[in-house]
């Protein structure tokens, strides 16, 4: 878990509390310890299922949608056939992914965003994409280099370089893909990553 992620519900908790919202500082404190509860079961086992994963998935999201003022759409599609009960994959991969883009794609629009992620079968591999229309990963550097803040990321490459570990270990080929979206004028219009996984199951 992202320590930064950590510091902002800890922030949005005082928000709630300090504007006397007892209401939503309960809700969130509730969903918050549940997730923490969740990522440190999870840590334990080396692989989980994609039910689990789904679950800590909307979560996360849950916690975010409350976090920002204007909030942002989320949509959720899972394949209809897909045993995702039964499939096994490393734990966390998703997240990391869907924090970039809520973090980097979405805050910094001045409308309501949309994230999409859907899960799909194909030739035993698990396809799990990741979809937004935020401002793009090029616009989100340059607003991080004007930027203040000290707070330097390092969650992609930490999870790029477990999918590398994860591969080697298993000899497995998890592959990732990262799509810049955009429009026919060529402005960037959101972010694709799309997740490949060869399938195990119990």
């Amino acid at each position: 878990m992202n320590p930064h992620f950590i510091f902002n519900c800890l922030n949005t908790i005082k928000y709630f509390i300090t504007t006397n919202n007892h209401q939503s500082a309960n809700k969130y404190l509730g969903k918050f310890s549940k997730l923490l509860r969740m990522f440190l079961d999870q840590s334990k086992s080396v692989t989980i299922t994609l039910d689990q994963e789904i679950n800590l998935l909307r979560l996360y999201i849950e916690l975010e949608q409350m976090r920002f003022s204007e909030g942002f759409n989320f949509h959720l599609q899972v394949e209809s056939d897909l045993d995702y009960r039964n499939i096994e994959l490393p734990g966390t991969l998703f997240q990391p992914y869907v924090e970039n883009a809520i973090n980097h794609g979405l805050i910094n629009l001045k409308r309501k965003g949309n994230l999409s992620i859907t899960f799909k079968e194909e030739n035993s591999v698990l396809i799990g994409t990741i979809d937004d229309d935020g401002i793009g990963r090029d616009e989100s550097k340059k607003l991080k280099s004007q930027s203040t803040l000290n707070h330097t990321s390092h969650g992609m490459k930490l999870i790029e370089d477990r999918i590398k570990t994860i591969n080697f270990i298993k000899n497995s080929t998890i592959e990732t893909q990262i799509i810049d979206k955009r429009d026919k004028d060529n402005k960037p219009i959101g972010t694709q990553i799309i997740i490949k996984i060869p399938l195990q199951k119990n």
